[in-house]
């Protein structure tokens, strides 16, 4: 039988708050590229905003999120945190060990360098390693400034992150709890047959691993479809089935989106991979491009999000990908036209120039 555990979402609106919260323009441009961004896309958000205090600038690394990759705290709870019996304080525990925190955060924001690297950067004593550092990223500047506080003046501000999160937390709760009727009928729809045959085929699950999932809901980030399968979890947005039939929705494939994903050197050589060896799991796939298990992870993600490639089948815990024929065809198909609309374009420019040459 499904269960839903409340608290989970809750934790997740926090974290999507704090990432909103710095970099709306960011969520702005995903929710775009799903179709799925709309005046009341930040309702809940706004709703919170006007109870809360101002979020610190020193906290503001912690919630770094460019739409690509998730932001640290995300990943640094689903690394240290069992989501199906964590309770808040337990979140709060973990945040406030400040020097795995350090480790934690210094590991995810230079993960492609060496440990010994790392080790210079965590114990960097006048700042000059990690500026070398900083200078060959495409942090913006207002970022790196926030780096190089945080390295002087970590423990203060994590202090400030764990006091914002406790506070975020008291109007999420509310929240919740205001919208419960409506949080009641998404999971009645979730619970529904057809909701549940969507999800089977996006996740490639059977119906009886579907039934052992453990479910959440998250309000604030409208789209978010989490999978911790190691733990048979899910978060699921507030738009959660529109963001499920974005994978068989794929007739009207955005050229612009679709060029910017192919247009990533890391994601092209996942693709490469599988039109090589037809299936393979992620660990298979980032030996095989010897890249990071982040990166790796990261652009995977989006490759299957955007419908570009699909589960194959699992094997116990292993989860095969393969391509999708069905969007290989459909971009073909626009991109055939969008480049159709170019040339007659071309040729009606050079035809009102001959017109003109002839007046």
């Amino acid at each position: 039988m499904i269960k839903f555990r409340e608290e989970t979402g809750k934790i997740h609106d926090v974290i999507s708050y704090g990432a909103i919260y710095f970099y709306k323009d960011a969520f702005i441009k995903m929710f775009e590229r799903l179709n799925i961004y709309s005046d009341e896309t930040f309702d809940f958000f706004y709703e919170v905003k006007n109870k809360c205090k101002p979020l610190l600038e020193c906290v503001q690394p912690f919630f770094y999120y460019d739409s690509l990759r998730p932001c640290f705290l995300l990943e640094y709870f689903y690394n240290n945190i069992d989501y199906q019996k964590a309770k808040f304080n337990d979140f709060i525990n973990i945040l406030q060990d400040f020097s795995k925190l350090k480790k934690g955060f210094f590991n995810y924001m230079f993960e492609n360098l060496s440990e010994s690297d790392k080790i210079k950067i965590i114990d960097d004593k006048d700042g000059s390693t990690i500026c070398n550092f900083l200078k060959n990223t495409t942090l913006p500047l207002e970022m790196k400034n926030h780096f190089l506080f945080m390295l002087y003046n970590f423990d203060y501000a994590a202090e400030c992150l764990v006091n914002n999160i406790k506070e975020t937390y008291k109007h999420i709760q509310k929240l919740h709890e205001i919208y419960k009727n409506k949080i009641n009928i998404m999971i009645e729809r979730i619970m529904s047959k057809e909701v549940l045959i969507l999800f089977e085929r996006v996740h490639g699950t059977s119906e009886i691993m579907t039934n052992k999932q453990c479910f959440s809901i998250c309000l604030m980030n409208q789209h978010i479809v989490l999978n911790k399968s190691s733990q048979s979890f899910y978060v699921l947005g507030y738009k959660y089935k529109k963001t499920l039939e974005m994978h068989f929705n794929k007739k009207n494939i955005s050229i612009k989106s679709a060029l910017e994903i192919f247009g990533d050197r890391i994601r092209l050589d996942i693709i490469d991979c599988l039109k090589k060896h037809k299936k393979l799991t992620q660990s298979e796939i980032c030996r095989l491009i010897n890249t990071s298990m982040a990166n790796t992870s990261r652009d995977i993600s989006i490759l299957f999000y955007e419908g570009i490639i699909k589960i194959s089948h699992r094997e116990g815990r292993k989860v095969y990908f393969m391509l999708d024929n069905e969007y290989i065809e459909l971009f073909q198909k626009s991109l055939i036209n969008f480049i159709n609309e170019l040339k007659n374009n071309c040729e009606e420019i050079e035809n009102e120039k001959t017109r003109l040459e002839q007046a």
